[in-house]
């Protein structure tokens, strides 16, 4: 439902009052930051017609492979060469583009009840808006209990990477230095401060409305976000000016000037006793001579002891300073399910191993990192172990993984072959011209690829549950050469696949029993 037909819900106007991004918030993203989004309400009613809450959620094409690490990358890089869409999908994301996400309300009966009709109606929505894959975006671990339905409905729950936070339990900064930091850090953030200082004076400015300097602060903003390496919303210059202009009680904006120009800028919205800061603009290099993180930070704690503020909550990335700087981890989870079942039985043991945040060393220095899978500390060191490929059966090494990634490698080796072989024509000696194209040998290396991984999954699991697994190929190629290659597909090899399709999805259903084996 779009946005038109939800304000004239009576129920609107008052969801997400207790959260900073309330109604008004998801009405400015919705109008400011498009990038491809396409912007949806699910209204939750009960028979009788009584609205229990709104769901805001959006459609965009994403990168499976966003957040994983630079080999896997590296390699979709080669396969995008041929297919330029391998492993985008269209994806319905349940939450906010520019935040993370919330159910409406915080009582956990309502909660329970929002997520438990969500889970259920989310599949429909995402088959009528053709989205292959539905993300719960980067909701905080407190609903962990309330969406336990998600997981039984077939959802991967997974971290993505985490908010930071810092309790104000100090009446002032200095305070703060000698209770909450450790010797070294202290030293190392005093001698930043100084070194800030000796550059020459920098005065703050608070602003409720920063539209007569957009101009002035948004350059500082692009300049952050154009270094950053991992990037999802842009915020645009309407952004800014309406976040203060339509939300003056929660919006703040802090720019800091040397020299009489602006050369830091700060996005922060208060809710309650808390306030989070959401974006950071820094003039480079200069930001670096003068450590001007660490001088923000410490004027927007002081601010905050001032207002009697007790929570500062920074948003993802940036987690070495955050470390050195007392923060804690605020867990932010990711629920991820294809709305094929065939297709999220597999992707359901792969995401784990795909997921965002273990690409940053730093967060498990953090002392509850442990909190972002929602394990037990004492548990950590062997779930790290558990999950760690070498001498395990965990992550890309283990066989059902290797299954798949074998069925992907053959049917790439088959359309190389063929594009090989189509190319080279058909003059020569059982077309031996074709060891001259780069198609050929791609897929021979390809082909050799998929056996190596085969072997690897006979070593561990029995030969009648490979051997039927690895049997999907003989659906992914058809439907590969029919969709890439431009070839015919007969009503009988339509049934045929089907019926092996069938079978797979048959003996999937007892796999689950065997890997509680491995």
């Amino acid at each position: 439902m779009q946005r038109a037909h939800v304000e004239g819900v009576g129920a609107w106007p008052v969801s997400f009052s207790d959260h900073r991004q309330d109604h008004r918030y998801y009405r400015i993203v919705e109008d400011t930051i498009l990038q491809g989004f396409t912007y949806r309400y699910l209204i939750i009613e009960d028979e009788e017609g009584k609205v229990h809450g709104v769901q805001p959620c959006f459609l965009l094409d994403q990168d499976v492979l966003e957040g994983a690490g630079k080999l896997l990358q590296r390699m979709a890089g080669w396969v995008r060469k041929l297919f330029p869409r391998f492993l985008f999908m269209r994806t319905l994301m349940v939450g906010c583009a520019a935040g993370e996400g919330h159910l409406d309300g915080v009582a956990h009966e309502k909660t329970e009840l929002l997520a438990r009709n969500l889970h259920g109606a989310l599949r429909d929505f995402a088959r009528e808006a053709k989205a292959s894959l539905i993300v719960m975006k980067e909701f905080p671990s407190a609903y962990r209990e309330a969406m336990s339905c998600m997981a039984r409905d077939g959802y991967a729950r997974i971290p993505s990477f985490p908010m930071t936070r810092l309790t104000i339990d100090f009446p002032d900064f200095e305070t703060y230095l000698n209770t909450r930091l450790s010797k070294n850090a202290r030293k190392n953030v005093r001698k930043n401060l100084r070194e800030a200082e000796a550059g020459g004076k920098i005065e703050l400015q608070l602003l409720n409305d920063v539209t007569p300097i957009v101009d002035e602060v948004y350059p500082l903003y692009l300049q952050v976000f154009d270094r950053a390496k991992l990037k999802f919303e842009k915020l645009t210059k309407e952004y800014l000016c309406r976040l203060g202009q339509e939300m003056p009680d929660k919006a703040r904006f802090f720019v800091w000037r040397k020299d009489g120009r602006a050369v830091a800028f700060a996005v922060t919205m208060v809710n309650g006793d808390a306030l989070y800061d959401l974006y950071l603009g820094m003039e480079y290099p200069l930001a670096l001579e003068l450590h001007l993180y660490y001088y923000t930070f410490r004027d927007v704690l002081n601010w905050m002891i001032g207002q009697g503020l007790k929570r500062y909550c920074s948003t993802p990335l940036g987690y070495d300073p955050k470390l050195r700087l007392g923060c804690d981890l605020m867990p932010l989870d990711l629920y991820v399910r294809h709305r094929s079942g065939f297709i999220n039985f597999f992707m359901k043991r792969i995401l784990p191993y795909l997921e965002p945040t273990r690409t940053d060393p730093t967060l498990k220095e953090f002392s509850n990192y442990h909190e972002l899978w929602g394990r037990p500390k004492a548990v950590e060191t062997t779930a790290e172990t558990n999950s760690a490929p070498a001498g395990g059966l965990k992550g890309f090494w283990n066989p059902y993984v290797q299954i798949l990634i074998g069925a992907l490698l053959v049917t790439a080796s088959e359309l190389m072959l063929k594009k090989g072989a189509t190319m080279a024509g058909g003059t020569s000696w059982m077309g031996i011209d074709a060891l001259k194209s780069v198609w050929t040998w791609g897929g021979i290396v390809t082909y050799v690829l998929s056996f190596a991984s085969w072997l690897y999954v006979l070593r561990y699991l029995p030969l009648g549950i490979a051997f039927t697994l690895i049997n999907v190929v003989h659906v992914l190629v058809p439907l590969a050469s029919w969709g890439l290659l431009h070839d015919a597909v007969t009503g009988r090899r339509w049934a045929g696949i089907v019926l092996v399709l069938v079978g797979i999805i048959v003996m999937a259903g007892n796999v689950a029993k065997v890997e509680e084996k491995l």
